[in-house]
């Protein structure tokens, strides 16, 4: 980042500027993607120092913005829905954007905003937290107007590339100060109690001791490992304090639905259970994709997830206007089946592609959607749609692998 400061390269500082306003300042965001793209059009009319860089994925991101667009053409609240609409459209600006590469222009050069950004968004968490006597995950409410789920999602990919970035040297940090930071990152993240995103952390946690092993021991080691590490899970979550309790209404939930699918629901109309309410949004969601399998219309969900609420007596639920937590059927409900197998398509193709491209950053950020969207609808509120769009075209673009970029490099004539 100093270095596109020494240089005056506006185009990277008004995208680490775009990332940090994303990240900490979400309602000047509109303000802040006006500014890149005014910055870019300029840039790439007037220095002539870009190349082509789009992706299947560039162009899928921009396909699924159309998608969108078409459910509106079945939805009986057409105003709803054209909101719902603009925020989608960082689906169709981002990729359409980041299809140019500019030459000279580093990942590690444009990330740091990021780091920046997480590090003054813990520091801010934990003073309004202490000062206001409240818990870190209603600071992240009350101070940045930002869901604890999408606080704790940024501050796990900002410890990640945080990570590989000081093992690929591509950032200048000393491992104390990195352990330090990670260590006290971890701290906010667990205060923030987003369930799911500890459960990620400690999947990824054993993923990479796993790969470790298979490495270094072998085989028989490293599948010893992945099989007992469910069971290592298990006792940590369960004898965990703060974690206790949604460990155990998770395995009571469980046992339920399994035992008795058909009654689950109307032994639970009163719950206010985030663990219980859940199932109840996905059963009340299959039923309406069983209805209209090819989506109810963009902007009509909330009409009729409340009608199947009122139809089984789910009252509370018409209150709290909840959406069905989980991406694949907020999808597959809003615009049909096939959105949402267009979703699962684009989803795994970028993995492949990170994968290939030995692209850790970007495997862990699509994998952290993918594990994410089973639980929440994260591609619902800005916080999700603008975070994880804006990331993966920074990636598929300015890949962090040292291995892509020296080939970019070669491609633009930089070497």
């Amino acid at each position: 980042m100093i270095a596109l400061i020494r240089n005056r390269d506006y185009y990277g500082l008004s995208l680490s500027l775009l990332i940090i306003i994303s990240t900490i300042a979400q309602k000047y965001t509109a303000l802040a993607i006006a500014l890149f793209v005014i910055v870019f059009i300029i840039d790439l009319i007037v220095s002539k120092k870009y190349s082509f860089a789009g992706t299947w994925p560039h162009f899928l991101f921009m396909g699924l913005f159309l998608f969108y667009a078409a459910g509106l053409l079945w939805s009986e609240h057409v105003d709803i829905g054209i909101k719902l609409l603009e925020y989608k459209m960082s689906f169709f600006i981002f990729p359409l954007l980041f299809l140019m590469r500019k030459k000279g222009i580093d990942f590690w050069q444009i990330i740091p905003s990021f780091i920046i950004a997480n590090f003054f968004l813990t520091v801010a968490l934990s003073v309004y937290s202490l000062v206001n006597k409240v818990s870190v995950d209603v600071a992240s409410m009350e101070l940045f107007n930002i869901h604890p789920t999408y606080s704790s999602t940024y501050i796990l990919i900002a410890g990640f590339i945080l990570i590989i970035g000081y093992r690929q040297k591509g950032l200048s940090i000393s491992k104390t100060s990195l352990f330090i930071v990670i260590g006290y990152w971890l701290i906010i993240v667990i205060l923030l109690i987003s369930f799911a995103n500890i459960l990620f952390l400690m999947c990824a946690v054993f993923v990479v001791i796993a790969v470790l092993l298979f490495q270094k021991k072998g085989p028989l080691i490293g599948w010893s490992f992945l099989i007992l590490s469910p069971f290592c899970g298990y006792l940590i979550l369960n004898n965990t304090p703060f974690l206790d309790y949604d460990v155990r209404t998770a395995k009571d939930t469980i046992s339920e639905f399994y035992n008795e699918p058909q009654d689950f629901l109307c032994d639970n109309l009163h719950t206010d259970a985030g663990t219980k309410l859940r199932p109840i949004l996905w059963i009340l969601s299959v039923e309406i994709i069983q209805r209209y399998p090819f989506g109810v219309g963009l902007g009509d969900i909330d009409y009729h997830i409340e009608d199947r609420a009122s139809f089984y007596g789910v009252t509370h639920l018409e209150d709290h206007a909840l959406n069905p937590h989980n991406q694949f059927l907020q999808i597959a409900i809003d615009i049909g089946l096939p959105g949402m197998y267009y979703l699962i398509i684009l989803l795994l193709l970028i993995a492949g592609i990170a994968i290939r491209r030995k692209d850790y950053i970007l495997l862990f950020v699509v994998s952290n959607l993918i594990f994410n969207s089973l639980f929440e609808s994260m591609l619902q509120r800005q916080s999700g749609i603008v975070f994880y769009t804006l990331i993966i075209c920074i990636c598929l673009t300015y890949s962090a692998t040292s291995k892509f970029n020296s080939k970019k490099k070669l491609i633009d004539g930089e070497e």
